[in-house]
């Protein structure tokens, strides 16, 4: 996030005050890119509801042939009226092409908007040093993506979706240097280098979701060189009283704010340090104030950089303080094991099969842990009792590695009543895959019928009882529950 400065120099309630200091006040609320330093901008509010995007503004098709289309909509808006909803039954495959990103440091702003609800496949914003008109073509350069996969919950494999708000996604290119930082919601989420002989070019993007992706919701795009303009005005004012400065501003619940200062402007804001220790500040809505003694320095800036509060761990199990055989305390498990031998959760240090160790420390959950699984097995998991009877909202976190026969068996994670084990809702209806790879990371939002009561997770795994291909099953670690932070 690159902001530039709002509020003219406040010294002493607004007055000329010569050798107090010169101070600019700075804010990064939702930033985007002006169009005056800009390669590139597109809010798609000049657009028609309803109204497809190919061959409108700067938009044209992967292809070229306007066959993998989208549609302009009032249903989610960053900036009111519309934005852009991706995902459908058909691919889409976009190019936003625009010039002047050759040289220098570039930035590319774009929010995001998941529905909680949306829990198929994933959507990519990738990135082109060049672009000829189709993919595969000689000449076209393609590298990134920013993505958001919507089955593990997950941005680029780092950091959690967070789903149901417009959420940043920040890029910064360094051309010259040939690298780019991928930011989300303020957190890093990936980094990344042009390929050898590349062009140091950004020319366009390429927002993308297969074919049966789950909607989602794309506004504001930016891509600016160096100055930045905020998306919604916030009131951020420094005032001078006597030997300190008084910092206003607007605040929201559910929210962190950090104050960072720098003596000049020549670096991002957003890179600039924590001024004298006040960071990860709690809001008080519909205002924060905060006092400093004012600096010696003769001129220096501050930016009040705001970013969701971190979600709060309200359950943790990790696997490794109980002993291989035993289940933590609250762990139940049921269910038909199958044909002999059966299969049944086990807990323990993987061997034989399965992934080379657990997700982190000496032991994780399996279906067998040091076999294949069997034949119509039909087998259940269940965690402790987790208390959401004052939560707004949930997130189920856990690693996993699969290597489940698709499309014939699967894994399944429901939520259950506490009260009488009645299912409450599916968390994910099917986990499969053929060829495991690394532990990978699942995040997603727990369904809204299980918010004000008491529950239980329940991990089950299911074989059809046709054929087997001497697979290993399921492997889970790491389970973390998490509310809002406030």
């Amino acid at each position: 996030m690159k902001p530039s400065i709002l509020t003219e120099t406040r010294n002493g309630l607004g007055a000329p005050n010569p050798g107090r200091g010169r101070f600019g006040a700075v804010a990064i609320l939702a930033m985007a890119a002006s169009g005056a330093y800009g390669a590139w901008s597109e809010n798609f509010d000049s657009y028609l509801n309803g109204s497809t995007i190919l061959s409108q503004g700067a938009w044209v098709g992967w292809h070229q042939t306007g066959i993998e289309d989208t549609t302009v909509t009032d249903a989610q808006a960053a900036s009111a009226p519309h934005s852009l909803v991706m995902g459908g039954p058909a691919v889409v495959d976009l190019v936003p092409q625009f010039s002047g990103a050759t040289s220098g440091t570039w930035y590319l702003d774009v929010m995001t908007y998941v529905p909680g609800t949306s829990n198929s496949k994933s959507s990519d914003i990738g990135f082109l040093a060049r672009h000829t008109g189709f993919q595969g073509a000689p000449n076209t350069q393609w590298f990134g993506p920013f993505t958001l996969n919507m089955e593990t919950g997950m941005v680029n494999g780092a950091l959690p979706i967070i789903r149901d708000q417009w959420v940043p996604m920040h890029t910064v290119f360094d051309l010259d240097a040939r690298t780019y930082d991928i930011f989300y919601n303020g957190e890093l989420a990936k980094s990344g280098s042009f390929p050898d002989a590349w062009d140091s070019a950004v020319v366009g993007l390429d927002p993308w979701t297969p074919a049966g992706a789950s909607p989602l919701y794309y506004d504001d795009f930016r891509m600016a060189s160096t100055i930045f303009v905020p998306r919604e005005a916030p009131s951020l004012t420094i005032t001078g009283i006597a030997d300190d400065l008084v910092f206003t501003w607007d605040s929201s619940d559910g929210q962190k704010y950090n104050l960072r200062s720098e003596t000049g402007l020549s670096t991002d804001p957003a890179t600039w340090p924590v001024f004298d220790g006040n960071g990860n500040l709690g809001a008080t809505p519909p205002e924060n104030t905060l006092t400093i003694s004012r600096p010696a320095d003769a001129e220096r800036f501050f930016v009040i950089e705001e970013f969701l509060a971190p979600p709060v761990p309200i359950f943790e199990e990790h696997f490794d303080t109980t002993p291989a055989g035993s289940l933590p305390t609250g762990w139940t498990l049921g269910g038909s094991p199958g044909d002999v031998p059966g299969t049944n959760w086990e807990l323990g240090a993987p061997s034989i099969v399965g992934p080379p160790t657990a997700f982190d420390g000496l032991n994780c959950v399996g279906t067998n842990i040091a076999a294949p699984y069997t034949l119509n097995a039909n087998i259940f998991l269940r965690s402790p009792m987790i208390d959401l009877v004052n939560a707004t909202g949930a997130t189920l976190n856990f690693a996993h590695w699969v290597d489940i026969e698709a499309d014939f068996d699967f894994g399944s994670v429901a939520v259950l009543d506490a009260t009488d084990n009645s299912e409450l809702g599916l968390v994910v209806n099917v986990v499969d895959g053929d060829l495991p790879g690394d532990w990978t990371q699942f995040s997603r939002s727990v369904p809204a019928a299980a918010l004000g009561k008491n529950v239980i997770f329940e991990f089950r795994f299911f074989e059809d009882g046709i054929g087997l291909l001497d697979q290993a099953g399921w492997y889970i670690d790491n389970v973390v529950v998490t509310v809002p932070g406030s």
